[in-house]
């Protein structure tokens, strides 16, 4: 397994607590990346769901298009939210991590 996966050139953190994490970041262009529920709220300037339905498998196949679509948008940070940590949630999980360091 390869110590690095693809990481966004825009910050990005990973949390538990999506909420939170917008409002800690009010004051500058936040992107999200959700797993299957999208978040009204007028702080998000643009927003990615991996899966309306829920779907690990559907998940994991759109993660680094979403993650670069959100690159792309001349954000100040990305926030993603965490998955269930079950079955491909845990290296879906383990994808997000790796791409938020830096």
């Amino acid at each position: 397994m390869l110590s690095r996966h693809y990481a966004p050139q825009t910050q990005m953190y990973v949390t538990h607590n999506m909420a939170d994490s917008i409002d800690r970041f009010s004051d500058s262009k936040i992107g999200i990346l959700v797993f299957k529920e999208g978040i009204l709220n007028d702080r998000i300037k643009h927003q990615e769901i991996l899966s309306l339905s829920g779907n690990f498998s559907e998940a994991a196949k759109n993660l680094y298009a979403a993650m670069h679509r959100l690159d792309n948008q001349g954000l100040d940070v990305i926030i993603a939210e965490f998955l269930p940590d079950k079955d491909l949630g845990k290296s879906i999980n383990d994808k997000l991590k790796r791409a938020a360091k830096k």
